[in-house]
């Protein structure tokens, strides 16, 4: 998989919807202007602004840890800082359809 970064969304500080009707934890750390990317079953934010600088950072929503829902930071990062951004994840696995 591979995030594509474009161009943006704003997700309140501290506590952002997850799916409708769901509030999930707050975020690890200020973030601002972040891209809610949906991956599979759960929920990716991408980039963002911590008040000071944008970041690289990718979060992933986790609701399996030990039964308490909770933000993962994950190895992957943007290769440039983003916020005020588009971005969508890819399967490059998967041969794209054309016709």
């Amino acid at each position: 998989m591979i995030i594509i970064s474009l161009g943006g969304i704003i997700l309140q500080e501290h506590s952002n919807p997850i799916f409708p009707l769901v509030s999930g934890p707050p975020l690890p750390q200020r973030l601002h202007y972040g891209v809610g990317v949906p991956y599979l079953d759960t929920l990716l934010v991408v980039g963002g602004h911590d008040g000071r600088r944008a970041t690289d950072r990718v979060y992933r929503y986790d609701r399996e840890t030990h039964n308490v829902p909770t933000w993962v930071l994950l190895p992957q990062r943007l290769s440039t800082p983003a916020h005020y951004h588009a971005a969508f994840a890819v399967n490059i696995h998967e041969q794209p359809k054309w016709t």
